[in-house]
């Protein structure tokens, strides 16, 4: 099981920054199928957020899509618009942890990081996270995840 698990986590995975094309980079994640970088547009408009999120999958090959934060469905989106929507809360500061929150919430689900375009219920996992936290007696996990939820909500 140990060996399983070193082999699962020392893996080679790539991230990506700020670059004078990009704009400025929000936050850059991955697993050992793909690479999510946030860009914030040097550019950028507040009044009409457009944020550029390119995946990288192990190929090498780059995809990339504009995300308008502002219009993503929490009910209803793909790992990368939820990432740009955690990202936007963060650099806004709507909530600060929104990020780190996001990817801890990631971190503890099954198969929802990928760039495949698969949509989730990102409400609704929170919530069954928040519930554990909870059962467990685990209340800073529990309350991230509340703020989080509130946040998505405003």
């Amino acid at each position: 099981v140990f060996d399983n698990a070193m082999q699962r986590y020392s893996r080679t995975v790539e991230l990506h920054s700020s670059n004078e094309t990009d704009g400025k980079a929000l936050g850059a994640t991955a697993d050992e199928n793909y690479s999510v970088t946030v860009f914030k547009p040097f550019d950028f408009d507040e009044l009409s957020p457009l944020y550029t999120v390119k995946i990288w999958d192990n190929n090498g090959i780059v995809s990339e899509a504009p995300v308008d934060p502002s219009k993503v469905n929490a009910d209803d989106a793909t790992f990368p618009e939820m990432y740009a929507l955690a990202c936007y809360l963060t650099d806004s500061g709507r909530f600060d942890d929104a990020q780190m929150t996001f990817s801890r919430l990631v971190n503890n689900l099954d198969n929802v990081f990928s760039g495949d375009g698969s949509k989730h219920n990102w409400q609704e996992l929170a919530q069954g996270m928040m519930r554990s936290h909870y059962r467990a007696g685990n209340l800073k996990d529990y309350m991230d995840l509340r703020l989080f939820t509130d946040a998505l909500n405003e």
